[in-house]
């Protein structure tokens, strides 16, 4: 058994080639796929489609949670209300030292929620 953090190659397990798989098969979670794409955030564009080989940074399952100190609610555009839309949207989001936002880019999420969402964490 490997201990965290550890370096994983893509392909040496049936990981499904995707974050997900990978987290299934490491902390038997598939969705803390988010932990290992924080880790690797400057090698991997996109956490469906890993390519063979590749090398990431498994880290610890149990990491200190952010601190929340503003809750803003994304006003729920009023096309998605219209098609029933929800769900979660992944970012990515980049701070500066003072704890501002200084970019946001979308991982993963449905196009309708993305802007209300990216807008109220700029917030």
């Amino acid at each position: 058994m490997n201990h965290l953090p550890f370096t994983y190659s893509v392909g040496e397990a049936h990981d499904g080639g995707t974050l997900r798989g990978l987290a299934k098969l490491v902390y038997g979670d598939k969705k803390m796929w988010i932990q290992i794409y924080a880790a690797n955030r400057d090698v991997v564009s996109d956490p469906n489609a890993l390519s063979y080989g590749m090398l990431l940074t498994i880290p610890p399952s149990h990491q200190p949670a952010p601190e929340l100190k503003t809750k803003i609610l994304p006003p729920y555009p009023s096309e998605a209300a219209s098609q029933h839309v929800h769900g979660d949207i992944a970012m990515d989001v980049t701070l500066n030292d003072d704890g501002t936002v200084q970019e946001v880019k979308v991982i993963e999420g449905n196009p309708l929620l993305n802007s209300a969402a990216t807008d109220a964490v700029r917030q």
